[in-house]
């Protein structure tokens, strides 16, 4: 039998080529979307400015899901937390008293210094 001349054969194998295909890519897209909702619903930490005490700026943290953070938020990152949204980071300090920082080897844990991993980038 030869495939060339049958011309069925050969939408037959198309056919359940792009079956196969749209399978693939409707699985990949399941998972894409679940990681999407837990990173979405992941908790970030909010810093709300309250002004209204006499001469005195205080604030408060507020827990919430990182879909809810909006423009201009001041968000609160601790150590190994996923960044929630595109940020500008306006400081950063050690977690461990200087004293206790001062013992690490030189180079193994920098106070104040800050590493980024683009990991969860698609795109």
């Amino acid at each position: 039998m030869d495939v060339a001349r049958k011309p069925y054969w050969s939408l037959t194998l198309l056919v359940s080529v792009m079956v196969v295909n749209m399978i693939k890519e409707l699985i990949s897209d399941k998972k894409r979307a679940a990681s999407d909702y837990q990173q979405n619903h992941a908790r970030c930490t909010k810093i709300v400015i309250d002004e209204s005490v006499q001469h005195k700026v205080e604030y408060k943290e507020i827990r919430l899901a990182a879909h809810q953070v909006k423009v201009g938020d001041i968000l609160r990152i601790r150590d190994d937390q996923v960044i929630p949204a595109d940020c500008v980071i306006l400081t950063s300090h050690s977690a461990l008293p200087e004293r206790q920082a001062m013992k690490l080897k030189p180079g193994s844990h920098p106070i104040g210094d800050i590493m980024i991993s683009t990991a969860l980038l698609d795109g």
